[in-house]
């Protein structure tokens, strides 16, 4: 038997409600997760598949590490090709809870859904016994009653993953979710949706057998006693506890002055957690917190993933809903609650206390996208909303009678209700409104929509195929816009952002990366220098350490261990924990170097599968360029002077230069050589790209 690996894949085949087990050939080579996932993509899905054909393939995929114990490794990567984009692109999704852990103990390594029911069904797993149900019943509804009902149907120890309203209306921003808050989006909803899947229930009764359990058990200790801080790695604490010597506003949220006031049976200390407590490393975090400042009043548990000792989604109770008729018992993490400003652009107001508003309206909306399943996209939506309204759009392009049929006056009077009337229509793909649930591509597309969509003042739509940033030029300037280029979706990518937020002394950062990645790597935020070699080799690890975690599996928003949150290491993390855990796991011995190389052959398949997608000669000119916003922000300031994050046209190319040359890309095109796609043993796939003219010369 392997260590970590179970060896087993599992073919789901919708058309002919069978399933099947096959030996897993993709083990070292790929590692896992987002590797498997982008391996069988390219093996079995060929270029220019509709998404909503039957052909298409989504592959679920756990790592070696999922279920085996390592702290945050909870996490299912999902690969597929996207609807989202002009043209379908490969992408991974991945979704937090128990699902991919699941997945290993009921001996697979990762699900292959294949095929289309031509009615609705869900699919039970336990283990090697496999059934087909109707879902008929539960079609068109939503995430928390259809979870109701299967976990009803199949028992409680399951865990369901299913879509919503949205997805089984095939909107292309839909999500599938499981265990209530754990989404996978870029359209993954629509996927199944197309193949009439509702749900897959899931309950595994076999065990992981590891390698090394004494190692794995020093390596957890090392780590929750040394190396973690809390969500996203902040390290260091917002309040002053005895032993901390810096304060900053991180997510470290924790202290003796804050309690869960709503706790079940009363308010709960939070307490100090001190380095070395690996009791109270669950204590420190309170996401919502962090965004509001007032959540901890409402608070009544935090909760989280599989193996997880962060607990970053907080769980909270909102009586000021009650008037209303809504659920006042509601969790979310990080942006999913930060929606309300973008869906109240007519402005908001207090409930019951002042400044309340935010809160309330960002945890309400944030619960009722997921129960209809509909993907936040990293707040694009709610800013697709309110370019629309601002800008006079919906008057142009809805009918007359729909246009009045819409209770505008919900959203200008703050009411929650708002958010409730304005998922449904998007969900239900009611009316000519609906469009604003098919992505920034297809919805200016469809109405017209000019190129000031993308420049407009909100800022939010990163580059000009209408993807979204995620920590991007204001990251670390070029460090962050390139990590945010590479992907076919905003990249998910938290790696430069745990290092530069963490809350120590910039100094302290500074010289921390710069013994990883030499001087010049590291600027102070918002006060850019002209870029550098070593910046690149920063981006360039950020990302490839990335799509390490998303094949192992574990969760990039909390690592990796750059740093630390205690003085006696000089605050230094260690960034081969990786290696090491997966070592004393699958008893393969990894180097860092190793396991970074893995994860750069990923990436390099990633970018062969996107100019083969694409048709594209070039990758610089037809998927890499920028919003104009980024270089015509702050008009009063120039580049690289204090208190912007203003990018510089000339210097960014510079900075493609370098970023393309450290992956050994093609500098004209972006496209890899031939000597670096063999190099990585992808021959087969610099043959593909010479077939279709796209090799570079």
């Amino acid at each position: 038997m392997p260590y970590g690996w179970t060896g087993k894949l599992l073919r789901l085949n919708l058309t002919t409600k069978t399933a099947s087990i096959e030996d897993n050939k993709y083990n070292e080579e790929w590692l896992g997760g987002m590797g498997l996932g982008y391996a069988i993509i390219h093996d079995e899905v060929p270029v220019g598949t509709d998404p909503a054909a039957p052909e298409m393939k989504m592959v679920m995929a756990a790592g070696p590490l999922t279920g085996a114990g390592s702290p945050c490794s909870g996490r299912t990567n999902i690969t597929f090709l996207s609807p989202m984009m002009e043209k379908p692109l490969v992408v991974d999704a991945h979704m937090g809870g128990h699902f991919g852990p699941h997945i290993k103990y009921s001996g697979y390594d990762a699900i292959i859904v294949e095929g289309a029911s031509d009615t609705p069904v869900w699919v039970k797993i336990n283990d090697d016994k496999i059934e087909f149900n109707d879902a008929s019943d539960l079609w068109g509804k939503g995430t928390r009653e259809t979870a109701r009902v299967i976990g009803e149907a199949a028992g409680a120890q399951y865990c369901v993953c299913c879509t919503g309203t949205a997805g089984d209306n095939m909107v292309r921003s839909s999500i599938i979710l499981n265990d209530v808050n754990h989404a996978a989006g870029a359209g993954a909803g629509y996927v199944w949706g197309a193949k009439k899947l509702k749900a897959i229930a899931i309950y595994g009764e076999k065990s992981i057998s590891v390698a090394d359990p004494k190692k794995l058990l020093d390596l957890y200790h090392y780590q929750l006693a040394e190396l973690i801080g809390a969500n996203n790695n902040h390290v260091v604490p917002s309040t002053q506890q005895s032993w901390n010597e810096y304060v900053s506003w991180t997510r470290w949220q924790g202290g003796p002055d804050q309690n869960w006031e709503m706790g079940i049976g009363g308010a709960v200390p939070t307490g100090e957690q001190k380095p070395g407590d690996i009791n109270a490393v669950g204590m420190r975090n309170s996401t919502g917190n962090f965004f509001y400042r007032d959540v901890y009043k409402h608070t009544v548990k935090d909760g989280g993933c599989q193996s997880c000792p962060i607990r970053c989604v907080s769980q909270v109770r909102l009586p000021e809903l009650q008037k209303y008729g809504l659920e006042t018992d509601v969790s979310a993490v990080c942006f999913a609650t930060s929606h309300a400003s973008g869906f109240y652009p007519a402005g908001t107001h207090d409930f019951e206390n002042e400044g309340d508003a935010a809160t309330v309206l960002g945890f309400h909306i944030a619960q009722v996208m997921d129960d209809y399943g509909l993907w936040c996209g990293y707040g694009e939506m709610d800013n697709y909303f309110s370019y629309c309204w601002n800008n006079g759009i919906f008057e142009k392009v809805l009918p007359a009678d729909e246009y009045k049929e819409i209770p505008w006056d919900l959203m200008k009077d703050g009411d929650p209700r708002w958010a409730d009337e304005m998922i449904k229509r998007i969900s239900t793909k009611q009316g000519e409104f609906a469009t604003l649930g098919e992505g920034a591509v297809h919805l200016t597309k469809k109405w017209g929509i000019d190129e000031s969509f993308y420049n407009q003042s909100y800022k939010f739509i990163l580059k000009k195929m209408g993807i979204g940033l995620h920590h991007s030029s204001e990251s670390m300037g070029q460090v962050g816009a390139l990590i945010n280029i590479l992907f076919n979706r905003d990249p998910m990518c938290h790696t430069h952002q745990n290092c530069i937020g963490n809350g120590l002394p910039v100094d302290i950062i500074q010289s921390v990366l710069e013994k990883k990645f030499g001087e010049g790597c590291y600027n102070k935020p918002a006060n850019y220098t002209p870029m550098t070699q070593n910046r690149a080799k920063w981006a360039k690890w950020a990302i490839v350490r990335n799509d390490v975690h998303d094949m192992a599996t574990l969760c990039n928003w909390v690592w990796p261990m750059m740093f630390s949150p205690c003085k006696e290491r000089g605050y230094e993390g260690d960034t081969s924990l990786e290696a090491q855990l997966i070592s004393a796991t699958t008893g393969v011995e990894y180097t860092e170097e190793e396991v970074d190389r893995i994860g750069e052959k990923v990436l390099q398949l990633h970018r062969a599968m996107t100019a083969l997608e694409m048709g594209s000669k070039n990758l610089r000119e037809d998927h890499d360029p920028l919003s104009d916003w980024v270089f015509d922000r702050d008009p009063d300031k120039q580049p690289f002077t204090e208190g912007t994050t203003k990018l510089d046209r000339e210097d960014w190319e510079k900075a493609l230069d370098m970023f393309y040359t450290e992956f050994g890309w093609d500098v004209k095109t972006g496209i890899p050589t031939r000597a670096t796609l063999e190099s990585f043993g992808l021959g087969k796939v610099a043959d593909e790209l010479e077939a279709a003219g796209l090799l570079p010369a």
